[in-house]
């Protein structure tokens, strides 16, 4: 059984594009990541003010999960390639219509975030690029399962899932 960071190891190792976090937090898994591939450019999202909604589907309510953006931000001076995105998704995606992704790791918790970078990313991943689903497994986030259950109607891929670590796909 593979964990959390294994797969997120063989996403960035098999992949060529930029490496996004949607969900951010403290940013142990991004800074992970940064170090992971110091040259790769990696787009950190998330409002650095708590969950923005929280809708019937959510157990986590508006405001929680609050962490200080600069002190995240003081976690990666060391890593040039690395760029934040404060506000909310999807919103915060403006502008990277164009962008070519290899990994997301999406850990927005609610329903309507992941949906959200589910239906922006997804298109815009590189064959062979992984999305990998930190929350789907989570009781407190029901939603975060609902939305990807959801969104994978009718596409080809299908959730790889190993043991109790998060399900990830990988762009056909």
């Amino acid at each position: 059984m593979s964990s959390h960071l294994d797969i997120i190891r063989t996403a960035i190792d098999s992949t060529s594009g930029e490496i996004w976090e949607c969900g951010v937090y403290s940013g142990d898994t991004a800074h992970w990541m940064a170090g992971h591939a110091p040259l790769r450019t990696l787009r950190l999202f998330d409002t650095f003010s708590g969950m923005p909604i929280s809708g019937p589907h959510d157990s986590h309510k508006v405001g929680v999960m609050w962490v200080d953006e600069q002190a995240v931000r003081a976690r990666f001076t060391g890593f040039p390639n690395t760029s934040f995105h404060p506000g909310i998704i999807p919103v915060t995606f403006s502008g990277f219509e164009a962008a070519q992704v290899g990994v997301t790791n999406i850990d927005v918790d609610q329903y309507d975030s992941v949906k959200a970078c589910l239906e922006f990313i997804y298109p815009r991943m590189e064959k062979g690029g992984y999305i990998i689903l930190d929350d789907y497994n989570c009781p407190d986030c029901p939603g975060a399962k609902l939305a990807t259950d959801e969104f994978m109607v009718g596409k080809p891929e299908r959730l790889v899932k190993d043991g109790d670590c998060q399900p990830y796909l990988i762009k056909t």
